[in-house]
Order: C-alpha cells, then structure tokens, then sequence
C-alpha cells in the first residue's frame, strides 16, 4: 500500500473460518490495540480441559501423563491458558512493515467464551459452527 501513496495506522486480517465473529468483538480488539498501545490484538479462548492434564499416547497404546505432578490436582484449582481463536489479528501497521510478526512480546488478546468461537477445519466443526449460530442467535 505505501507504494500507492496508501497509509494506515492499523490493519486487520480476519480469517474466513471464524463464522461467530461479529462487529462487536472486532471494534473492542481495535480499542484494545488503541488504548493500550499494543502491536496486536488477536481473540483468544481458554482451553476446555486443563492442558496440565494433558496425556502421552505411545505407538503400544500407553498412556502417561506428560505432567505427572498434576494427577491429584483439582482441575479448578488449575491455571487457565489460552489459545488463539482463529478469528482476526488487529496490528499496527508501521510494526508489521518493520519486523513482519503478528505475535509479539507486546500483543493483546480479546478473551472470547467457547460459545463465541469455532473454527471450521472439518465437517464436525462445521456442525458446531451452525449449533453455536443458531444458539448465539436465539434460534434454540
């Protein structure tokens, strides 16, 4: 764009397998952006399971856990993590143009509900992508 004379302080990429995303939560990512001064914004949701919890399998069908510290520990007593939702990624312009990540030591993220967010990968997801539209829109 800056060899067409075209400048923009923001930029946004939305992703065209986030079917929920609406105009509400992208202009708080764009406030978000704004106010704390931040080179992205990007939606994220909690993990549905304690990822503490999480389980090798081996080629012989084992299982272990990869961390076994955790086996006794309450599951809501756990830490929430986060992960990316798939939707958008708000962005300075100026930072994308000089170092070219999206994800940075200085990003932000909108905390979406598992209601919020489906990404749309395979035929299941497309299911709960329609159950979760209808659902959002009072259609249940």
């Amino acid at each position: 764009m800056k060899s067409l004379n075209r400048n923009f302080d923001y930029g946004c990429c939305i992703y065209p397998t986030s079917p929920l995303l609406d105009v509400e939560i992208l202009n708080r990512g764009l406030e978000l952006l704004q106010k704390n001064k931040f080179n992205s914004v990007f939606s994220v949701t909690k993990f549905s399971y304690p990822i503490l919890r999480a389980l090798n399998v081996d080629s012989n069908s084992k299982v272990n856990m990869k961390w076994p510290e955790n086996e006794e520990v309450r599951s809501q007593d756990m830490q929430d993590f986060y992960h990316d939702a798939g939707q958008f990624y708000w962005f300075d312009a100026d930072h994308i143009a000089n170092n070219g990540n999206l994800f940075s030591i200085n990003s932000g993220a909108v905390v979406l509900s598992e209601m919020e967010v489906q990404d749309i990968d395979n035929e299941s997801d497309w299911k709960m992508a329609e159950i979760k539209y209808k659902f959002k829109n009072g259609q249940f």
